[in-house]
């Protein structure tokens, strides 16, 4: 069972466990917070932090949504210019 600060999410095909201390997790919440519009109660729970378990699922969703919006964000994008600048439509 994972012990308390741990945060799971749980997708179709596997399982990613990640350990996150929630004291010092305040950069990735600022992130979020940036990168997302919040409803107010989301920016309180990110604030004040959960108090109840479904405020604790909550975070956890934002967490890994978080998360793959940084992976996004972070995906080096191919160059254009080593494409072929012919355009194959053209006669």
């Amino acid at each position: 069972m994972p012990s308390r600060g741990c945060i799971i999410c749980v997708y179709s095909d596997d399982i990613d466990i990640y350990y996150l201390n929630m004291t010092n997790s305040a950069d990735w919440k600022e992130q979020y917070k940036q990168w997302k519009l919040l409803k107010p109660f989301q920016l309180k729970i990110l604030e004040d932090g959960p108090k109840t378990l479904s405020q604790t699922w909550l975070v956890n969703q934002m967490w890994c949504e978080w998360r793959d919006i940084k992976k996004i964000k972070e995906a080096k994008l191919p160059s254009l210019q080593s494409l072929n600048s012919e355009d194959p439509w053209e006669d």
